[in-house]
């Protein structure tokens, strides 16, 4: 189950247009576990994606319909679990290296990539929070 999350949060953050694109399109990501019916919009794929920031989202929720709220809440969760999979593996294969061979150029390379991914890790739990945030205040 996490290996198969990790994929779908790689999948979301690699496929994924620039942030802040046209939300009105219906272009559509299709993804694993949604049926056709179900397929992603354009500007929800554009949220997910790593370099969008947080003033960015908060601006494109607005343009999303619920049911697009919750599919981007369901893929938040699960990039988040696939992020932080990658991140515990990382620091589990960055303790081995240490421990075998120093701090050389492998270590280095696994020790900045890990800190990339854990950066990525936050920000997705923020957008996640700021989801949360606003279905909890559309409902009231």
């Amino acid at each position: 189950m996490r290996l198969k999350a990790l994929f779908i949060g790689f999948f979301f953050l690699s496929i994924l247009p620039g942030c802040g694109g046209d939300s009105g399109g219906q272009a559509a990501v299709p993804v694993d576990e949604v049926s056709q019916s179900e397929a992603q919009p354009a500007g929800l794929a554009s949220l997910l994606k790593a370099d969008c920031s947080l003033e960015k989202f908060r601006a494109g929720l607005g343009a999303l319909a619920a049911g697009d709220l919750r599919l981007l809440e369901r893929s938040l969760d699960e990039a988040i679990a696939g992020t932080a999979a990658e991140v515990g593996r990382q620091t589990v294969e960055m303790q081995r290296l240490s421990a075998d061979a120093g701090l050389g150029s492998e270590a280095r390379a696994l020790r900045d990539a890990r800190k990339e991914r854990s950066r990525e890790l936050v920000l997705l739990k923020n957008k996640r929070l700021i989801v949360a945030r606003n279905n909890a205040a559309s409902s009231k």
